[in-house]
């Protein structure tokens, strides 16, 4: 079982290597509104988590047995939701961050990463900093910005800061510094906690360790395509085993699709911002032969603002005929594995076509690929606007998913929060429907405990696991 807890350390190693964001189309406090098609989860399964996850439960629900669980509920709940609204912003401002040290659409110079800045040299990793940041604060000043620099500055004078001034870009400057010094400490904490959970091994607070590690960090929209990688590693094995069948998988939930804004593992920002994960979804269901062409329906889950306005444009968009432009840069410093190499050059093929991409810039050494997806596939795609840990899609029997994916999504919450939100994913479930996850999450009745587990190996660094849950 050793294996498993290097595994699990791999995949958190690979989550600290990304921290994304998009665009803002409306504040974080927009999407905790009330829509009908969200119910809240039941205090009965508030209840079963409770007694499950005992000792691991919130001050709220410790007192006793006897406690007025719909007052503590509520309680939570609050505080749950304030803490939600904290988190986004702080993941938003995470996103600026490493749009400052490691983006290369705004400045000529070099990404601030020490792998970036060869013993020896002149130019030291804070004077790049400084150098980037001059650049950044220029572009911000610009009549007409990207789109990203544009998120930044919404962002920034959502923080009532105007960046076009000096006092503004004095303090751009000291939130920026400030917010690096946090995210260096977090990393810091995060560095301890998986030096521990090494030591722990195989215990039961080792794992949780692990699990759980960003449970207290900003909540990232980050994406990529790795995961994507073992996604499709894990349904052609589900297809193989037969826990899936031929042609089943009619309607799917992703949790968390994500948005590609820009990350501290590649910095890639020269091509506009993009989601990733529901296309890959859907090219892998067809490519396995679980799904077919024109029955699938896919529904995401997301409590970024960002994140649903940009599937919801590119819906809209698809209705009236206009296809997706995906951009799938592969670094060329990475000894990738096959199944990686295998996977970027395949994927697409079943949703779209070919497309010419924009040109990679000297300061990024990646091979890029483009994909036109096309109208009918974007189409499909229905946002919804939940947090998945306190709510669920109010769906009837005939319309449960068959399918749920929620990966780079549960590491980010307490065990508590967890098994919340495996109650609701099951409540989601038809009778036999699968969920993955790139965790191992608590789990209660009627969701069994992981039926399958799959490693994936992306290169000799990095690696991620997918775990497989069924409802019964």
């Amino acid at each position: 079982m050793v294996s498993n807890m290097r595994a699990l350390v791999g995949v958190i190693t690979a989550l600290l290597l990304s921290e994304v964001a998009g665009h803002v189309a409306a504040s974080n406090d927009q999407i905790l509104g009330h829509s009908s098609r969200i119910a809240s989860i039941p205090l009965s399964d508030v209840s079963h988590v409770i007694t499950a996850v005992r000792p691991n439960v919130p001050p709220p629900f410790a007192a006793s047995d006897s406690l007025n669980l719909e007052a503590a509920w509520a309680t939570w709940v609050g505080q749950h939701d304030d803490r939600l609204r904290e988190r986004l912003d702080r993941g938003d401002e995470d996103s600026v961050v490493n749009l400052w040290m490691y983006g290369t659409s705004f400045t000529r110079m070099r990404p601030a990463r020490p792998r970036d800045v060869a013993a020896g040299e002149a130019d030291t990793l804070e004077r790049i900093l400084a150098g980037r940041l001059d650049d950044l604060l220029a572009a911000l000043a610009s009549p007409r910005p990207s789109e990203r620099i544009a998120y930044v500055r919404t962002f920034l004078e959502q923080h009532g800061i105007d960046p076009t001034t000096r006092r503004g870009q004095d303090a751009t400057r000291h939130l920026l510094t400030s917010a690096r010094s946090r995210a260096r400490e977090e990393f810091a904490r995060t560095d301890a906690i998986l030096s521990s959970a090494r030591r722990r091994g195989e215990s039961a607070a080792g794992l949780e360790a692990a699990s759980t590690i960003f449970q207290d960090r900003g909540l990232s929209a980050d994406t990529s395509l790795l995961v994507d990688v073992a996604v499709d590693r894990a349904l052609h094995a589900l297809g193989a085993g037969g826990l899936l069948a031929a042609g089943s998988v009619r309607r799917v939930a992703i949790i968390g699709p994500g948005l590609d804004f820009i990350n501290k593992a590649d910095g890639h920002d020269f091509y506009p911002q993009q989601t990733i994960q529901p296309f890959a979804i859907v090219d892998s269901l067809l490519r396995h032969g679980l799904t077919a062409p024109r029955d699938v329906q896919v529904t995401t889950l997301d409590v970024s603002a960002r994140v649903n306005q940009h599937l919801t444009d590119a819906r809209d968009r698809a209705r009236s005929g206009e296809t997706y432009l995906l951009h799938l840069p592969l670094p060329r410093m990475e000894g990738w594995t096959t199944e990686v190499r295998t996977f970027w050059r395949e994927f697409g093929d079943r949703i779209g076509a070919d497309a010419a991409p924009v040109s990679v810039p000297d300061t990024d050494d990646a091979e890029i690929r483009a994909i036109r997806v096309r109208p009918d596939v974007v189409s499909i795609i229905d946002p919804v606007r939940a947090d998945i840990v306190t709510s669920r899609l109010a769906v009837s029997d005939d319309d449960r998913f068959d399918l749920v994916i929620a990966s780079n999504v549960f590491v980010y919450y307490a065990p508590f929060e967890q098994a919340l939100a495996a109650a609701n994913v099951a409540a989601m479930l038809r009778p036999g429907g699968i969920l993955l996850s790139n965790n191992d999450i608590p789990v209660i009745a009627p969701m069994k405990s992981s039926v399958g587990y799959l490693t994936v190996k992306y290169s000799d660094r990095q690696n991620d696991q997918i775990f497989s849950y069924q409802r019964q």
